[in-house]
């Protein structure tokens, strides 16, 4: 009797371990160019601390440059003298809503943009030559397989030339991707990749009507 009541106990052991290993790991956020969406703001300023020139990251936590401030001020004064409300700053109101934006330029025609929020990366967008388009696109379906949906759009330029373009879309439950072949004018591919929690949350914070740079 107890040496079944062993044997049971075992059996139900293995079947216990079967059962966990043969369930799918749990997934990961997307990442692009060795940069991980939930990655902290300090590992990736790390990461770009030896570039230099264009490639340099900048993030709207950084002083402004005195020369900058300067003409910022100036031309708010003369829009005071000319009973014109200054425009807000770049940036401004980050701070204080615990967000961060970050951007660094790559090498198919556009700047990468990180959006952070509690230090944490919420996003990554970049805006390209669409020359890029089917390289890239390819790219991510050879690391993230078929794209969950595709979509074919009808856009058209401000001459009345009209263009299909596809959308891309990748979902894991966790996060995002979603490959524009055209953003708004007919040169240009967008990707944006984005952590399906922080995200929002970061849109959420985000000030409104502030000038992009």
């Amino acid at each position: 009797m107890r040496v079944n009541s062993v044997i049971l106990a075992i059996a139900m052991a293995l079947l216990t371990l079967d059962a966990v290993a043969q369930q799918p790991p749990s997934a990961q956020p997307f990442d692009f160019r060795g940069n991980h969406l939930g990655t902290s703001l300090v590992e990736l300023k790390a990461k770009y601390s030896g570039q230099t020139n264009s490639e340099k990251l900048e993030c709207s936590d950084e002083p402004i440059p005195a020369e900058l401030e300067q003409a910022f001020r100036q031309s708010d004064e003369i829009l005071r003298s000319n009973g014109i409300k200054p425009s807000k700053r770049p940036f401004e109101g980050f701070r204080e809503a615990g967000i961060t934006r970050c951007s660094t330029r790559i090498d198919i025609g556009g700047r990468l943009v990180f959006n952070f929020v509690d230090g944490k990366l919420a996003a990554m967008r970049v805006v390209f030559s669409g020359s890029q388009f089917s390289d890239l696109a390819e790219g991510l379906k050879k690391k993230w397989g078929e794209p969950t949906k595709t979509e074919v759009r009808e856009y058209q330029n401000g001459f009345g030339a009209k263009r299909e373009g596809l959308i891309l879309w990748w979902n894991n439950g966790v996060s995002r991707i979603e490959l524009r072949q055209y953003d708004g004018i007919l040169d240009a591919s967008k990707l944006e990749i984005t952590d399906s929690v922080l995200y929002p949350e970061f849109q959420r914070r985000e000030p409104k009507d502030i000038p992009e740079v």
